[in-house]
């Protein structure tokens, strides 16, 4: 009797390149849906500028949050230093920071978003046993998480890179972690800002609206 093995297997790589196809899409409608609702909103000078003082003076800056986050091999941050931040016009550059090459990162999880109101001591009450669910979570994940950057897109608050998740792994490791914090019931607040699907990384944060002038 013949096999049909060869025939599952290719079944389920098409299946599966249409999943990532339909997810890759999602995550482009994100991103169109931010593009044209900060556009609005440049246009209306709606800016949603960080505090240039808390960049130089990180103890003034009492917002405290918890999250994930994977930081951008230094390698690749130089490529975007000569591939993107190289074509960015100096007026732009000028009205912002640029975060550092070793501090580029997409989040994984957003579980406390730094404007939850939740204080450093209720945060750091809680720490070992975040620490302790979520590493072994992480440790337990085994899927080689594949992500690709393509694209940048301008908000109200800065110049933001366009990331993809390649494969199911970033996915399935976020839907674990949620499952996790539930189950051990430890607050996962990021639906009060959103729950993330994207991998983008923030290359530029404003400090001052296009024109130089500083808003009230």
């Amino acid at each position: 009797m013949r096999s049909n093995t060869p025939e599952l297997l290719s079944n389920f790589a098409f299946q599966y390149k249409i999943h990532l196809m339909k997810n890759k899409q999602r995550v482009i409608n994100l991103y169109d849906n931010w593009y044209r609702n900060n556009r609005e909103n440049i246009i209306n000078k709606n800016w949603n500028l960080i505090d240039e003082s808390t960049l130089y003076n990180p103890e003034g800056d009492k917002l405290r949050g918890l999250n994930i986050i994977v930081y951008l091999p230094i390698s690749l941050s130089e490529e975007i230093d000569k591939k993107i931040l190289s074509r960015i016009p100096d007026k732009i550059l000028s009205s912002g920071w640029i975060i550092p090459k070793e501090g580029r990162h997409f989040t994984l999880l957003d579980i406390i978003p730094h404007n939850s109101g939740w204080n450093i001591d209720k945060i750091k009450s809680k720490s070992d046993e975040y620490i302790e669910v979520l590493d072994k979570e992480i440790k337990y994940h085994k899927e080689i998480i594949k992500v690709g950057f393509e694209g940048v897109f301008a908000s109200t608050d800065g110049i933001t890179i366009q990331g993809y998740p390649l494969n199911s792994g970033l996915h399935r490791l976020r839907d674990s972690l949620r499952k996790a914090l539930s189950s051990n019931r430890l607050a996962n607040l990021e639906k009060k800002k959103y729950e993330i699907e994207t991998a983008h990384v923030a290359l530029l944060k404003f400090t001052k609206v296009l024109n130089g002038k500083k808003t009230n």
